[in-house]
C-alpha cells in the first residue's frame, strides 16, 4: 500500500510541482486594486474597477470624477481626500501607484510649495481621516517639483529640492510587512527608485489614500493600482520542492527501466 501511495504521488504531485515552478513568473504579480476613474460624479461611495471584495472610496471630500480621472472640486485652500481599505498580508509586497498631474490647467504662480498631491498608506480612522495623519509611509509631491517623503505622519525622512520631479508623474510606494514585525517601504517616481526606508516596527496599514492641497490650481489623479507580489522566498521554497520531487521521480523512472 505504501509503495502504491508513493508511486501515485510521483505520478501526480511531482508533475504538478514542476508545472507550478514553470508558472511562477506568470503568477508572481496580482492586481489587487485598479481604478481608471472612468465614471462621472462624486468619488465617495463608488467602487474601483478592480477590488478584492466590496471596497468603495471613503471620505472623498471634494473629489469627483469626470470620466477619465479624479479631481478636486471647489475653490480655495482645502484638502480633498479619498481612501480605500486594503488588507495587508505579511510577506507580500504591495506596490501602490497613482498618476498625478498638477499642470492640467496651468501652474499656480504664487507659493508653489503649498500646492501638493500625496499618496499614502496608513490607518484612516484617524480624526481627520486624511493621508497626512494616517501614520504610514507617504509620498508628497509639490507643484514646484519638490517633494517630501514621510516615514509616518510628521516624520520626514527625505526632502527633495524644487524642480527635482516633474509635476506630472506616477508616484509609487512598495510596502512589505515582514514576519518579525518590521517593515520596509520604497519610494518611486516614474518607476525610478528615490529611497528606501526600514521600520523596526511596522506601522498600522488599513488602507491607501490620495490627497491634494492646492490654491488656484487643478490637479488630477488617474490609473491607481495596487499589485501584490509574494516574497522571493515563497518561490524559492516551491522551486526547491519541485527540484527534490523531480530528482525522486527521475530515480524511480531509472530504476523502473532497469
Amino acid at each position: 500500500m505504501t509503495t502504491s501511495i508513493v508511486a501515485s504521488l510521483h505520478r501526480t504531485v511531482v508533475p504538478a510541482l514542476l508545472m507550478a515552478c514553470v508558472a511562477l513568473p506568470v503568477v508572481a504579480q496580482t492586481t489587487v486594486i485598479s481604478d481608471t476613474f472612468t465614471r462621472s460624479g462624486a468619488l465617495a461611495g463608488t467602487a474601483p474597477d478592480v477590488r478584492p471584495g466590496s471596497e468603495t472610496w471613503q471620505d472623498s471630500v471634494g473629489l469627483s470624477t469626470n470620466g477619465s480621472s479624479a479631481y478636486p472640486i471647489g475653490s480655495g485652500i482645502y484638502t480633498p481626500t479619498g481612501w480605500l481599505s486594503l488588507s495587508i498580508t505579511t510577506g507580500i509586497t504591495y506596490s501602490v501607484s497613482v498618476a498625478v498631474n498638477m499642470a492640467a490647467q496651468g501652474t499656480y504662480t504664487g507659493n508653489e510649495t503649498t500646492c501638493w498631491v500625496a499618496l499614502g498608506l496608513g490607518k484612516f480612522s484617524n480624526p481627520n481621516r486624511d493621508v497626512l495623519n494616517a501614520g504610514g509611509p507617504l509620498f508628497l509631491l509639490r507643484n514646484n517639483g519638490g517633494a517630501d517623503l514621510y516615514k509616518t505622519s510628521g516624520s520626514v525622512i527625505l526632502t527633495k529640492n524644487p524642480g527635482f520631479f516633474p509635476t506630472s508623474s506616477t508616484l509609487r510606494l512598495d510596502y512589505t510587512r515582514v514576519a518579525d514585525g518590521s517593515a520596509v517601504v520604497s519610494y518611486f517616481v516614474n518607476d525610478g527608485l528615490v529611497t528606501t526606508n526600514n521600520y523596526v516596527t511596522a506601522p498600522t496599514v488599513e488602507g491607501i489614500g490620495i490627497q491634494s492641497y492646492y490654491q488656484p490650481i487643478t490637479t488630477t489623479f488617474d490609473n491607481l493600482t495596487v499589485t501584490a507580489i509574494p516574497e522571493p522566498s515563497t518561490y524559492a521554497a516551491l522551486a526547491g520542492m519541485a527540484a527534490l520531487g523531480f530528482a525522486a521521480w527521475r530515480r524511480r523512472k531509472t530504476a523502473a527501466k532497469a
